[in-house]
């Protein structure tokens, strides 16, 4: 499980920032970040007990928080370079 940042690889922060663009319904939208965070699917994160929702919910909140800089800058980098 990621919890922090530090330990987010920039593909997979590219991968969160365009699923939560495109969807729009708040639940749908936390299921996908659980998945992406945790290397599952989504429809695993379904079939979570509760309790376990919620425990992987509260260590991914880090992702609500601002990115910092050094991240962002290195996502702008890849969007404007030949990886995207």
């Amino acid at each position: 499980m990621i919890t922090s940042y530090k330990e987010l690889p920039l593909g997979r922060y590219m991968d969160i920032v365009a699923a939560v663009e495109k969807e729009e319904d708040p639940l749908k939208r936390q299921v996908t970040v659980i998945a992406l965070l945790n290397g599952i699917t989504e429809d695993e994160v379904l079939d979570l007990p509760i309790a376990e929702y919620k425990a992987m919910l509260a260590a991914g909140a880090f992702i609500e928080q601002p990115c910092p800089e050094q991240l962002m800058r290195a996502a702008d980098t890849c969007r404007l370079g030949k990886w995207e």
